[in-house]
Formats: C-alpha cells, sequence, structure tokens
C-alpha cells in the first residue's frame, strides 16, 4: 500500500527569507557551529531526534498525516541505524524538508546565516543529485562531500 500524495510543498527557503527570519531568534538558542559539530561528531541520539521530527513533518506535509509503509520503513531504519547512516539520512532529509531547514538554521549561529544558505543549496543542486546518480560516490564519499561544502561555503 502507497501513501496517497497531495499537492507538494515548497521546501526552498529564499535567501532574503532565511536571512531576515535568521536575525529574528534569540541568540541564546544558536550552537556554536552546528554543522561542524555534526561533521566532526555525529551525536546519535541527536541526529535521531531531529531524523524523526523531520519524518513527522514530511508526514504532515506530503500525506496529510497519514502513515503508509515507506515512512514506517524509514522510521524503523532511524532507529536501527548507525550514527554514519542516520547523518546520511538527516543530510537527505535536510534536502527536502522545510522544517527541518528552519531547526537547523535556529541551531546555527548567526555569522553562518549566509554559509548555510550556499550549504542547502548546493546540497540541493549537486550534492544530494550527484549521491544518487553516480554509482561511485559511497555513503562515506557523500558525507565527506558534504563536509567539503560546508567548509568552503
Amino acid at each position: 500500500m502507497h501513501c496517497e500524495r497531495t499537492s507538494m510543498p515548497n521546501t526552498f527557503v529564499a535567501c532574503t527569507d532565511t536571512a531576515s527570519q535568521f536575525k529574528a531568534k534569540d541568540k541564546k538558542t544558536h550552537t556554536c557551529n552546528f554543522f561542524g559539530q555534526v561533521f566532526r561528531n555525529p551525536n546519535r541520539r541527536e541526529l535521531l531526534h531531529l531524523v524523526k521530527k523531520s519524518l513527522h513533518s514530511l508526514q504532515v506535509s506530503f500525506f496529510d498525516g497519514n502513515t503508509c509503509e515507506e515512512l514506517q520503513e524509514l522510521y524503523a531504519t532511524a532507529e536501527n541505524s548507525s550514527s554514519h547512516d542516520l547523518l546520511i539520512l538527516f543530510l537527505l532529509l535536510l534536502n527536502v524538508d522545510r522544517n527541518l531547514k528552519h531547526t537547523v538554521l535556529c541551531f546555527e549561529v548567526e555569522a553562518h546565516a549566509v554559509k548555510l544558505e550556499r550549504f542547502l543549496t548546493d546540497l540541493k543542486e549537486d550534492l544530494v543529485v550527484q549521491f544518487f546518480i553516480d554509482d561511485n560516490w559511497s555513503k562515506q564519499f557523500f558525507i565527506s562531500a558534504c563536509e567539503e561544502c560546508w567548509v568552503l561555503a
């Protein structure tokens, strides 16, 4: 049984919207270099929480809150994944879930707002696409490419 699809929500947050939302946030909620911490030492418990929250967000946005076999499989995969695989799932969800993007925006320091916008653009337009179409891209290579992209953004 497949989920019934509804209209596709917009997951892109425009640069000007992102920058203005970022400046409006309480500075006490920002973590110093969120992505630096995620790539260097992924915390499985925190990643699992973010992934589950994102899956729920997609369930509400795309499937009117209904569940389906594919979503249940993703929940189960997340529960049983290593930190490494959970990081990959997090990055893939970050590409499509507007709420996860907003959450990450709230975690990252204000000085990295433009950097985050650049990273999300590269993630969407290059990294995820290459990961799915190029058989030479291993999971570890994808993570390394994302980390390099974050550093250079």
